[in-house]
This record gives structure tokens, sequence and C-alpha cells, in this order.
């Protein structure tokens, strides 16, 4: 229904620093809103621009066209964190750092922004005194509570943020992993952090970092969920904004590339070295027009590669398929422009997405047990950032001699 897309108007300035010195990056055409599932064949879904513009003031880097948050994480949502190797290790991690830099104890309360099913709160729940989730949707939280980590259903904002202070004390650790993009202006949510954030405290941003989606041409990353794609110099802006500043910075493999940006009130912490490093080599990667000119290049190439490969292999008769249906799926698939009428069957893990089709086809989602009965000659996959753990589980999954085809962070075909 058309009525209840509430579609906020194109954006003009940058909502970091408001300025309006914005260039475009890349235009990637239309796409439909990621994790939007059908429960019928071809649904017709309506398909919404994908602009990415930067501005030249601040190093912000943002999607021009937004929706409303209450339309993207409603009881719809399919997304739920997975299960991984590689983010168990991952969380590791940044519990590791997180204890080195002093900002988590056993006496600390921990709040997670958009903590989806609790999989990080898990970890950090035995190291820390007390734990809360805040998700918007509903689906996942409930999934959370069942799971022992409490969780409330709802966007954080300053309201919210004084009922937590109020009920739950001052915040030691806040964090917000892969979900600080995903609104249409990060003002509302300062002000939360403001009003919650204990005046030693650390707030942890992570997110995919904009360099590293940059330059491995990562252009999957910008979807409608993605709202921001934040730079260390970036982040900095903004917090300085709202009498914090970045002290720290640890960057990760996952998810393609991520940082994790350690905020603290002005102030109250030393300044480490990676942060002036990584402000140095941001100015100097930024200020380089080269740097968007091989994106650009580098997208439309792999579109070139990915279609000359699916091509071959429609015209020797293969069979093809997709394994994983992530949100980057989504502005892969439109951008790509690959037939969609040539995409045999999807498959994936989410029980919320099984059984679903894919937007404007007849591709249904199917279950990884089903794929035992199904004959395919060659997937493309999806969640190519999971790329080690699905070669491992291949020979379990796949029939011998399938291809499985990672477009990104480069084109590579891995035969099982």
């Amino acid at each position: 229904d058309r009525k209840e897309i509430m579609f906020i108007k194109e954006r003009n300035i940058c909502d970091v620093c408001q300025s309006n010195n914005l260039v475009n990056v890349i235009d990637l055409g239309f796409s439909p809103i990621a994790n939007k599932f059908c429960r019928e064949k071809n649904t017709e879904i309506e398909a919404f621009p994908l602009v990415l513009d930067f501005c030249k003031d601040c190093f912000n880097l943002q999607l021009r066209h937004c929706f409303d948050a209450s339309y993207l994480y409603d009881e719809t949502y399919a997304y739920s964190t997975p299960s991984a190797t590689s983010l168990d290790s991952h969380y590791s991690d940044t519990l590791k750092k997180l204890i080195e830099l002093d900002a988590i104890s056993d006496k600390s309360t921990v709040v997670e922004i958009g903590s989806n099913n609790g999989n990080f709160l898990a970890t950090l729940q035995k190291f820390s005194g007390k734990v809360l989730g805040i998700d918007p949707a509903s689906n996942v939280t409930a999934v959370a509570n069942c799971c022992g980590i409490p969780t409330i259903t709802g966007f954080f904002d300053e309201d919210i943020s004084q009922i937590i202070a109020a009920d739950f004390g001052d915040v030691d650790l806040l964090v917000a992993r892969h979900m600080f993009a995903h609104n249409s202006t990060a003002v509302e949510m300062m002000k939360g952090v403001r009003g919650c954030l204990a005046s030693d405290g650390t707030f942890l941003v992570e997110n995919a970092y904009a360099i590293e989606t940059l330059l491995k041409g990562e252009f999957d990353q910008v979807y409608h969920e993605h709202m921001f794609y934040y730079s260390a110099s970036s982040i900095n802006k903004l917090m300085t904004n709202f009498g914090f500043e970045l002290y720290d910075i640890f960057f990760s493999d996952v998810h393609g590339g991520s940082a994790s940006f350690f905020i603290c009130n002005k102030g109250q912490r030393p300044i480490s070295s990676q942060v002036t490093e990584c402000l140095e080599k941001e100015q100097e990667l930024f200020t380089n027009k080269d740097t968007f000119v091989q994106f650009q290049d580098g997208v439309y190439e792999l579109k070139n590669q990915v279609n000359q490969f699916l091509d071959k292999c429609v015209n020797k008769g293969d069979t093809i398929a997709v394994y994983s249906v992530p949100n980057k799926l989504f502005t892969f698939l439109s951008f790509i422009e690959f037939p969609l009428n040539k995409i045999k069957f999807m498959v994936d893990t989410s029980p919320a997405k099984v059984g679903k089709f894919y937007p404007n086809s007849n591709i249904k989602i199917i279950s990884e047990s089903e794929l035992a009965v199904r004959d395919c000659d060659v997937f493309l996959i999806g969640a190519w950032n999971y790329k080690r753990e699905i070669i491992e589980r291949a020979p379990s999954l796949f029939k011998p001699g399938t291809k499985l085809v990672f477009a990104l962070p480069f084109f590579d075909v891995v035969v099982v």
C-alpha cells in the first residue's frame, strides 16, 4: 500500500554538518526495500532510488533518499543475527578490546541499541553487571527474551534513554553495532546517548567502514536500511557536535571490513595514536578524486564480469540459483540486472524468509534441507561476507562440481 510508505524527502544537505557541499559518489538505480519478502509469487513491489552522496566538508557518506524507520522495522523484519564462527571470534575480540580499554567490568551496566536476537549481549552478559537490549522489531526481541537476554521493543531516542537512566541507572557501556547508520538522522539517537551514558562511560559504534566499502568496491553495502556510511572523520565530527569525542578505533574483517569506534565524553580519555593516524589517512584518501573514480569504475567492471559469467552459464544450459538472501542481495541483483526469471530458486537459513518469494519474481526461498533434492549447477552467493563458513560447509550442502560464485570483495568462483 503506497499510503503506508512514509518516504522522507530527498536530502540535499549533509546530516552531520549541514553543509550543502555534496557530490554524488554513485547512482545504483532503483531497488526494492531489502528484507521485504512476499507471500505470493510475482508480487509487484515498488523499487526506490539508491544514490550515495559524499560531503566534501566533513567526509560524510549518506544515502540521498530515506524511509521512515517504522516502515523498515515492522513485524515483517526478516533479519536475525546468524550464528557463525567468524562472528563468535569477532565478539571475543571486541570483548578483549573493551576489557583492555577498561570499558567493561563485572559491575558495568551495558545497553545495546539494535540488539536484534541478543547474540552479542550474550557474550558480554557474564562479564558485566547487567545487560539490556533495545530493538524496534518485535519478532526478534521475542527471540532475545526467550534466550535470557532482557530486551525491550522500541526505537532508541531521548525518551527511552531517560526511562533507562531512571530504571537502570547510568549506562557504563552503550553499544550500537551495525545499526547506527540505520536512521535518516542521527540527532534523535545522539540525544538519547546524551541522556543515559555515564560521565565516564563508553559509547561503542560499530559499522561497515566507509574506506573499506570504497576501496573494495562493496557497492551492495548500499541499501535503504543503511542511510550513512561512516568514516572516522564523519563519526568524530558528529560526536564533537554533541560533546563527545572519538578516543580509539578497532578494525576487523567482519561484514567485509568494519570499524569499531570508541567514544567518550570530551576530555575523559586520552586519544589513541590509532585515531590520529586514521584521520590523516582519510584526509589523504577523501581529497583524492581517484578514490571515487576507481570505486565507480570497479563497480561497473564487476557488473560486466558477473553478467558475462552468468550468461555463459545460461548458454551452456546450467541452472542458476542463489544461496543466502541478505539485504545486500537486493542491491546486487537490482544493479547487476541479471534476469530474475533465469534464477530457479533461493536458499536461506532464516525461518522468516523460507517459504516466501523474492519481490517481483516467482523465485521461492527454500530451506537448506530442501536443497538436497534440488539440482543446480551454479550458486550465486548472497552473503559473501561469510565466505569461509560457506566453503567449509560446501561439501555437505552442494553436490560435487557445483560452482559457487562469490562476486565480492573480488570475483571468485569456487568449485565444490
